[in-house]
């Protein structure tokens, strides 16, 4: 029975096994299929390594899954520092399997490196004519100046080179904190700025930004941006961000009229997700926010304000919330969810005030 059962099997039009392979990790597919015979490991070399997630394997089983993997027909590669120690540096040196072998790659994720082994690597990243995606998470334990140098010439100078790029992710690992002081991406001046229309989707997380101005001028296509980012008081004029449909922020140490000011260049801001530390407790104003909305902002479907305050009591807040949110016909008719949270005197410690705006049309 078990015979016929095998027999039928290899019946099967290969499709069939290449379809299969789509809902498989490349892992259980080496491990079920490779060496059956013939057949099954030329398919197994041709369609069932074509995405190889090693994350969470040991240095001998991917040794063995490489050993097995044309590198060429490779499309998405995701190695980490996180389980094993070194994965990424024993795989991608030069004396291993260089990025320079994954010609097809599509798209690429890093977790846990650091900025040596970034940097050996990244020039092979040049000639990776096919890379769209590219997620880098950084280690926790790094230098802020040399990862805050790393992010910097990331975007100045190697995101441009890669014109094929449209996805950039670059975080620090999980359970960091935020890098605010003093340390800032400072702004590139204008006439120096290269643009990369390739770049689609960048979203940078824990270093803050000095400004976002030269972002939207490298990046002019972007469509999804996320960033930490403080604005400075004294650009009044961004550049156009007709391509942006949906931004995330973080912003700190900022003036309401600077978040107007950026916001009225993104005309078709479909999903808008603001995180603000409010300087003055005047920009916990329903009215202001309203005209922002309503005047540079017609095409937006979804958005969220969170907004933290320290200085003022729970009782000044509330009845600002009460009148110019609650009680205003914009927000009213937009159903918004208002939420005001209370702090947690219990500590005997000054604890922020957090005020949630949101609405999805």
């Amino acid at each position: 029975m078990s015979g016929l059962a095998v027999n039928t099997l290899e019946r099967l039009p290969s499709e069939i096994f290449v379809e299969i392979f789509r809902f498989i990790d490349s892992y259980h597919i080496h491990k079920a299929f490779y060496d059956l015979n013939r057949r099954f490991s030329s398919l197994v070399r041709t369609y069932g390594m074509r995405y190889l997630d090693l994350t969470e394997l040991d240095m001998r089983q991917c040794r063995t899954m490489l050993s097995d993997t044309d590198c060429s027909e490779v499309k998405t590669l995701k190695l980490s520092n996180k389980y094993t120690t070194d994965q990424i540096d024993q795989i991608l040196c030069k004396d291993s399997y260089p990025l320079i072998k994954f010609q097809s790659l599509y798209s690429l994720s890093l977790d846990s490196i650091g900025l040596f082994t970034l940097h050996s690597i990244i020039d092979d990243m040049i000639y990776l004519n096919h890379l769209q995606v590219l997620i880098i998470q950084f280690r926790s334990d790094l230098c802020e100046e040399k990862l805050i140098d790393t992010y910097r010439w990331l975007l100045n100078r190697y995101s441009l080179q890669m014109k094929s790029l449209k996805v950039l992710y670059l975080y620090i690992s999980e359970n960091s904190t935020p890098i605010l002081e003093n340390q800032y991406i400072s702004r590139v001046k204008s006439s120096s700025i290269d643009p990369n229309t390739s770049l689609k989707y960048l979203v940078l997380n824990h270093i803050p930004i000095q400004d976002i101005q030269s972002i939207l001028i490298r990046f002019p296509n972007l469509r999804q941006l996320g960033a930490l980012v403080r604005l400075d008081p004294n650009i009044d004029d961004y550049p156009s961000a007709l391509s942006l449909k949906c931004c995330y922020l973080y912003i700190f140490a900022s003036e309401f009229f600077s978040v107007v000011n950026l916001f009225r260049k993104c005309p078709n801001l479909e999903q808008l997700t603001i995180d603000f530390d409010l300087i003055d407790v005047d920009a916990l104003d329903g009215e202001e926010w309203r005209n922002l909305l309503e005047s540079y902002l017609p095409k937006l479907k979804q958005f969220k304000l969170c907004m933290t305050l320290f200085s003022e009591t729970l009782n000044e807040i509330e009845d600002l919330i009460q009148v110019t949110f609650s009680q205003n016909k914009f927000w009213i008719e937009k159903k918004a969810l208002i939420n005001v949270q209370k702090p947690d005197t219990t500590a005997g410690v000054d604890t922020a005030i957090g005020v949630t705006i949101e609405f999805l049309i």
